[in-house]
């Protein structure tokens, strides 16, 4: 139906786009049996000039601009059958001036479509990148403060002084907390080192 090329490899497409393809293609359908109808066999003027812009926009807002072929191929279809039935001059020009309006806002549609479909792909990289820094992140901070604990903990073992046990637990404290803001930087995306002010550090945020 004038539509860009599109098979039914599940592979490639989800149920949500087969559904998608076989709305457009009963519309696009119902739209050249009603202009073929009207124009070809009773040939009167009715509401089917109107109806087809309903497969169009669809077409240009799921597909983006590939979309509007379909609003050309349906166009096309309209003039040729007033051109066959000979309905004359001046439906002829009206269709056609109705037709230009038409083409405009399929293409539109299609423009903003993409548009749209660009800036989610965009947010969505972003948001990739974003995970993948934080995963890095975690890694590289998380790693050595697990090794710097391990050794404190041998180190507190064999420490036999108050004194040197009393600085070892600091060290252990203040790492502890470090190793609290990273992963609570990483999970929630916000900095914050204990649970009590979270909601402090999320109204800052906003």
């Amino acid at each position: 139906m004038g539509m860009p090329h599109l098979s039914f490899n599940s592979s490639r497409y989800s149920i949500d786009d087969i559904v998608k393809i076989l709305i457009v293609i009963f519309l696009s359908s119902f739209s050249v049996w009603l202009i073929s109808y009207y124009t070809l066999v009773i040939k009167k003027e009715i509401f089917y000039t109107h109806f087809i812009y309903i497969p169009a926009i669809l077409s240009s807002f799921w597909w983006g601009k590939k979309g509007s072929i379909n609003a050309f191929f349906l166009g096309f279809f309209l003039l040729m059958s007033d051109f066959y039935a000979d309905v004359g001059k001046e439906r002829f020009i009206s269709h056609l001036s109705q037709l230009f309006i038409f083409f405009i806002v399929s293409i539109l549609t299609g423009i903003i479509s993409d548009e749209r479909k660009e800036a989610e792909k965009k947010e969505r990289e972003a948001l990739k990148e974003r995970e993948k820094f934080l995963e890095e992140a975690a890694h590289y901070f998380l790693n050595p403060i697990a090794i710097a604990k391990g050794y404190i903990e041998v180190l507190s073992c064999e420490c036999a002084s108050d004194k040197a046990s009393h600085a070892l637990n600091k060290i252990k404290e203040a790492i502890g907390r470090i190793e609290e803001v990273v992963k609570n930087t990483v999970e929630k995306g916000i900095i914050y080192e204990s649970r009590g002010d979270i909601s402090l550090k999320q109204k800052e945020k906003k």
